[in-house]
C-alpha cells in the first residue's frame, strides 16, 4: 500500500490567502516507526471527537485501518532533507514546542506575546525574524517586538495577488486574503529545521495546548537548504 500525507496551513475553503503545504508520499513498511506515533494517535482519536451522533462503524474501521498503516509509514523526504518528525498538541499530555537554536524565523498570522517571547528568548535580536499581519503585530507589547531584529508584513499588492482589485463577484467568492501561512525555522548545529503545520505562534497552540494542532519538522544541512534568512528571503517567499 502507498500512503500520502498532506499537511496544510490552508483551510478547506476558497480563500486566496498565502499558505504553506507539505505533501509526502510513502509506503507501509514492515516495522513501526515511533516518529509517526503523534499522527497515529490523532487519527485514532478523531472518530471520538465527532459531535452529534456517533461516528458510523465504517468510519471507525477506515480510521483504524489507516492508523495501522500510518504507524509503519516510511516517507520519501523532499530533496536535501535528511529527517522528519511529527507532533500533535491538544490531545492531553505534554505540550510540544520546537527546539530553537541560534536563529529563529517565525511566520504566523496570529501571535501572542507569551508565545513569541518563549520562541525567541535564547536568540539575539539580530538573528530573529518575524513575519505577521499588521493588525496582529499592533497588539503586541513593544518589548516583544524588540526581541526581533526584522519584523515584516505582506506587501499590500501581494495580498491582492496582482495588485489590482478585480470585480466584486470575485471578492464575494474569495473573501479572505493576506497571510495565513505558519512556519517556524531555526538553525541548530549544522542543520536548518523547518516546522510547518496548523499552529500559530500563540499561547493556545504552543503553551497551554488548548488547540488541537499538527506539526511536521524537517531537517537538512544548512549548506544544502540554506539558512533561516535564505529561506525567508523575498526570492523564496515573495513580496512582503
Amino acid at each position: 500500500p502507498l500512503l500520502r500525507l498532506a499537511l496544510l496551513s490552508r483551510n478547506l475553503t476558497t480563500d486566496a490567502s498565502w499558505d504553506l503545504s507539505l505533501s509526502l508520499d510513502g509506503r507501509v513498511g514492515a516495522l513501526g516507526d515511533e516518529r509517526n506515533d503523534p499522527l497515529v494517535r490523532l487519527l485514532r482519536a478523531l472518530p471520538g471527537m465527532a459531535s452529534g451522533r456517533p461516528a458510523p462503524d465504517r468510519a471507525l474501521a477506515m480510521a483504524s485501518s489507516l492508523a495501522d498503516d500510518l504507524a509503519k509509514a516510511e516517507w520519501d523526504l523532499p530533496d536535501h532533507f535528511r529527517k522528519i518528525s511529527f507532533a500533535v498538541n491538544g490531545l492531553g499530555g505534554d505540550v510540544w514546542r520546537p527546539f530553537i537554536g541560534r536563529t529563529v524565523g517565525i511566520i504566523s498570522p496570529f501571535v501572542t506575546d507569551s508565545a513569541l517571547a518563549m520562541l525567541s528568548r535564547s536568540v539575539a535580536p539580530e538573528n530573529a525574524l518575524l513575519f505577521g499581519r499588521s493588525e496582529e503585530l499592533a497588539l503586541l507589547k513593544p518589548e516583544t517586538l524588540a526581541h526581533f531584529g526584522t519584523v515584516k508584513v505582506l506587501d499590500e499588492m501581494a495580498e491582492s495577488g496582482d495588485g489590482e482589485d478585480g470585480d466584486e463577484a470575485e471578492h464575494a467568492r474569495v473573501p479572505a486574503r493576506g497571510l495565513h501561512a505558519k512556519a517556524i525555522l531555526t538553525e541548530r548545529w549544522s542543520s536548518t529545521e523547518i516546522t510547518i503545520g496548523s499552529g500559530n505562534a500563540t499561547s493556545a497552540a504552543l503553551i497551554g495546548g488548548e488547540n488541537i494542532e499538527v506539526f511536521a519538522t524537517m531537517s537538512g544541512y544548512t549548506s544544502d537548504i540554506g539558512s533561516v534568512e535564505d529561506q525567508m528571503s523575498p526570492e523564496r517567499l515573495g513580496r512582503y
